[in-house]
């Protein structure tokens, strides 16, 4: 291969500088190159993420895929109603601590 032959020579005779701008050069066109690989391996990588997101989502699915049968509430209202009797009595406590706060003495 005529390219790492180049390379070689170039490695080699380093020190002098006709031969260094040209390491520099390919140097520079190597990480161009890899910067646009990437660029162009992340753009795929996110346009590949939001097909699969899109293709996940809820209003995509068929009537063949969505459960079928009653679906039981997340919540009963035995549970509800103790839920919203705990906040009555938090409040209440707040309520009842904020009308007997301490009289603090002045330090002065």
């Amino acid at each position: 291969m005529h390219v790492f032959h180049y390379i070689k020579n170039l490695r080699a005779n380093s020190s002098e500088p006709e031969n260094l701008r040209a390491l520099f050069a390919l140097y520079w066109r190597t990480l161009l190159v890899c910067t646009g690989i990437l660029i162009i391996v992340i753009f795929v990588y996110g346009v590949w993420q939001i097909l699969d997101v899109m293709n996940e989502s809820p209003a995509v699915q068929t009537d063949a895929s969505a459960p079928s049968g009653p679906q039981s509430a997340p919540i009963n209202t035995a549970q509800a109603d103790s839920v919203f009797q705990g906040f009555a009595r938090r409040q209440a406590q707040f309520d009842a601590h904020k009308t007997q706060a301490p009289a603090i003495a002045d330090p002065r």
